[in-house]
């Protein structure tokens, strides 16, 4: 699991020191919350990974809504801010073979893009372990590979990209339209007008 708060937010607006508190509050949270064998690292300023070795998916959602309350009553300088989290989650039953460590990465990630896209301050699952390697296959006999940041970025921001990069308007828009089909999972898009 992926999970980002706005860290940066609060060392802005209260400094450093209540930071590093924040910080210290959300890892006893971590403690006191999450099973014993949960494995944890700071991956950067206010990004989490959180690794349950042994949990069923009922009890991870369980633990998610209770750590998500916890990290809600952390008490801050303001009244009325409160410490909000959004969380990326790559579920892998029991038994499972065949995945990489690479795609439970990825696919908290994506997951996690997500929830920050949909409105914050919630979780998003991506359980398709496939999803990233179907991606990057789908278009490796075309001149114009798709790259793979094309599907993490904000869709807006994509479209800019890719408009940029091509040569042409054509080019950019069959481009665009592969990884808006790709990204949604889409099976057929119509252009209705281009004027």
């Amino acid at each position: 699991m992926w999970i980002w708060t706005f860290f940066k937010q609060i060392n802005d607006t209260y400094g450093h020191l209540f930071g590093d508190h924040v910080l210290r509050e959300t890892a006893n949270i971590f403690k006191d919350v999450l099973p014993s064998d949960t494995i944890i690292s700071r991956f950067g300023g206010d990004e989490f990974i959180l690794f349950f070795p042994n949990i069923s998916r009922i009890d991870l959602i369980q633990k998610l809504n209770l750590l998500m309350q916890h990290i809600h009553n952390v008490e801050m300088l303001n009244d009325t801010d409160n410490l909000t989290c959004s969380m990326g989650i790559c579920f892998v039953p029991e038994n499972t073979a065949s995945y990489t460590y690479d795609q439970l990465m990825e696919n908290a990630d994506w997951a996690l893009y997500q929830a920050k896209d949909n409105r914050r301050d919630t979780y998003i699952f991506c359980d398709d372990m496939n999803r990233y390697q179907e991606l990057r296959n789908a278009d490796s006999s075309n001149k114009n590979k798709i790259d793979a940041r094309y599907f993490q970025n904000y869709p807006i921001a994509t479209a800019f990209e890719v408009m940029e990069t091509c040569l042409s308007v054509e080019e950019g828009i069959s481009m665009l339209l592969k990884i808006i089909g790709m990204r949604f999972h889409l099976d057929r898009i119509s252009i209705i007008d281009m004027n």
